[in-house]
């Protein structure tokens, strides 16, 4: 459908305008139940209305979208700073309280100041980060005001949200947020689960986290719907599936089945001689010991009876009747599964094929495929699926070398005997894989019918995340704690740079890592702390008190080693200029003097500063390390106003 149309639809099917009869139900429902108030919830994050209010006024409804790819590179930066610039003084007009709510679009576009027109503006909102957003068409005064119908709102007679889907990913979500419940309220329950473990154990604390889950998970009515009636199940398929391990037969797994325990064996020794069917007594006799010998019982330490080697699908396949000789192994897995015991109407040839036949074919082949087959050297018997199952894998990208070639001979071509068929040397391999491509290509088209359309699929660019507009992008609190920190001042330390490097360190750069390891503690004289120290207002005094105390109470510790220290664990938490950098600064000069002895190596710090991103590190002109905190016993907020005292 064209973008002009979806407009049209949209404006036929939605509106956000105010009624402008005062008399009318509509009226009194929209005014009463469709506007927007922000409440604390829809303003926790980062002081932005999380459901988008206020909305951009618009003269005319539109689909907005990405820039275009082929266009340069530099005139879509330059369009997308613009567009942010435009939104961001939009956003901070429409939050004002004392601007006249009959205001003109014309109006609202000089109210921005930047030298704007009205065609400006709407190209600028038309503007999408990425996928397609609607922005209806919308008045100054209705920037408060929600999507609505009008026939569904006059029967619904209560406040309402309606929206255009544009794109696959908001109809997927639309369906997963009403079969999905909300479970917010299980982060309470378990965090008060892992207060009351009573020890440090990291299983004792999953256990009570997975109990903790599993009694008070809330479910949705959908899912209670389908928990209740027995015949709705929730997992269920008509389609079987088989796994087969396609590397080389040293990466295989060999599994192992017990067959009976010693006194089982004695007694069915005992029936076997006690028989008087001479016939059956040789048969069983013949097949035990064409398996034995190459299948032999063996003794397992640490377990009882006697085991031995499941038969697997290469032995099942390698033994096959010879009119199944050109089908291959994949085939093979799919169609036929083991039967312990083959009905009695079921008459066999020479060969071990029964008479009856399927309507499936051996791939490439005008062969009809039997029911019921015996497998040669006493491998028993298998029947054929009512419905082929689906061939499951290792994928190429686990298999190293010449093995994804040697993986596609071993089961997309056929074969009886492997080793000498199927060459292990890699240019061997390689060889015989060309020879049999053909073969292959046909048989996996066959196996896998869809691979070709995956493949392409998987080769789009297809954008599956949610349409996010410009607007959304904005983030004020982010770029004023940015600005705050230039304004302290961030600066790269070329001492530091080895910490920056990601790649792999040579010997060179491993020198230059221990050389530098440690960025010493700078400690000004005492009037210069001491008057650092008198800066600290109240509440950064109470955490300077708190590292003393710590401090004094390690050097105690050192003097006499029967004093058991405690541990400080602190968070100096506050938002962006409130000195938090100040404070990390004065306590760990104040620390760095108080444990420092004349006596003790110089390069051998006493306070280390840590930081868990590198901007945190440069900020404070430390060593950047991750600290994993282990228990937390005491917080310190920095409230805003420190701001003006504490800016140095």
């Amino acid at each position: 459908m064209d973008e002009n149309e979806v407009s049209k639809l949209a404006d036929e099917l939605i509106t956000c305008k105010l009624p402008e009869d005062v008399s009318s139900n509509l009226y009194s429902i929209v005014h009463g139940v469709q506007r927007h108030n922000h409440t604390k919830s829809c303003l926790k994050k980062h002081g932005k209305c999380r459901y988008g209010f206020p909305k951009l006024p618009s003269k005319r409804t539109i689909i907005a979208k990405p820039l275009p790819d082929d266009m340069d590179k530099e005139m879509k930066q330059k369009i997308t700073a613009d567009a942010k610039k435009t939104l961001e003084r939009a956003t901070e007009v429409l939050e004002q309280t004392d601007l006249d709510e009959n205001m003109e679009l014309a109006d609202f576009v000089k109210k921005l100041n930047l030298d704007l027109t009205v065609d400006d503006y709407m190209s600028h909102i038309s503007i999408t980060q990425r996928g397609k957003t609607l922005i209806l068409k919308r008045d100054f005064k209705e920037r408060f005001v929600n999507n609505y119908n009008i026939e569904m709102m006059t029967a619904w007679n209560a406040n309402m949200d309606i929206q255009l889907a544009l794109d696959p990913f908001a109809v997927i979500t639309y369906i997963i947020n009403y079969v999905n419940k909300d479970e917010s309220g299980l982060t309470t329950f378990m965090k008060e689960a892992l207060t009351k473990v009573p020890t440090n154990d990291a299983k004792e604390k999953l256990k009570a986290l997975k109990t903790a889950y599993l009694t008070h998970r809330q479910i949705g009515a959908s899912e209670a719907v389908y928990r209740i009636n027995p015949s709705m199940l929730l997992k269920d398929s008509n389609i079987a599936t088989i796994f087969v391990n396609s590397g080389f037969p040293e990466n295989r797994s060999e599994f192992y089945r017990k067959v009976c325990d010693d006194l089982v064996e004695e007694l069915e020794d005992e029936e076997l001689l006690d028989s008087d069917d001479e016939e059956a007594k040789e048969d069983n006799e013949n097949m035990q010991g064409k398996l034995s010998s190459t299948n032999p019982k063996i003794e397992i330490d640490g377990r009882v009876g006697k085991y031995q080697k499941a038969t697997s699908m290469f032995d099942r396949y390698s033994n096959r009747p010879n009119f199944l000789k050109f089908m291959c192994l994949a085939q093979f897995a799919t169609s036929y599964v083991y039967q312990a015991k083959p009905p009695k109407t079921a008459v066999f040839d020479e060969d071990g094929i029964s008479e009856l036949r399927s309507e499936q074919k051996i791939f490439n082949h005008s062969i009809y495929l039997p029911r019921h087959i015996a497998i040669k050297n006493g491998f028993r018997n298998m029947r054929l699926r009512c419905k082929p199952a689906v061939l499951r894998m290792h994928s190429s990208k686990y298999k190293n070398g010449h093995e994804k070639y040697y993986s596609e001979m071993l089961l997309f071509s056929h074969w009886v005997n492997e080793k000498k068929e199927l060459p292990m040397d890699e240019d061997a391999c390689y060889k015989e894989f060309v020879k049999r491509k053909d073969e292959i290509v046909l048989n996996r088209k066959t196996i896998y019918p869809g691979e070709e359309i995956i493949d392409l699929l998987e080769g789009e660019d297809l954008v599956l995340q949610r349409p996010e507009h410009l607007l959304e992008t904005l983030d004020g609190q982010g770029n004023q704690e940015n600005a705050d920190d230039l304004e302290e001042g961030i600066i790269e330390d070329p001492e530091f740079e080895s910490f920056s490097y990601t790649g792999n360190l040579n010997m060179e750069g491993r020198e230059k890592f221990e050389d530098f390891k440690y960025k010493k503690i700078c400690l000004p004289n005492d009037s210069e702390l001491d008057h650092m120290t008198r800066q600290l207002v109240p509440e950064q005094m109470n955490v300077m008190r708190e590292v003393i105390s710590c401090c004094k109470d390690i050097i105690k510790s050192e003097n006499n080693p029967n004093h058991k220290k405690k541990v400080c664990r602190l968070i100096v938490h506050g938002g962006a200029g409130v000195g938090k950098s100040q404070t990390i600064k004065a306590i760990s000069m104040q620390a760095e003097k108080l444990l420092r002895k004349v006596d003790h190596h110089p390069n051998k710090p006493r306070v280390l500063l840590a930081a868990f991103t590198g901007k945190a590190s440069s900020l404070i002109g430390k060593l950047k390390q991750q600290i994993i905190w282990k228990s937390l016993k005491k917080q310190h907020f920095l409230p805003t106003y420190f701001k003006t005292s504490t800016q140095v």
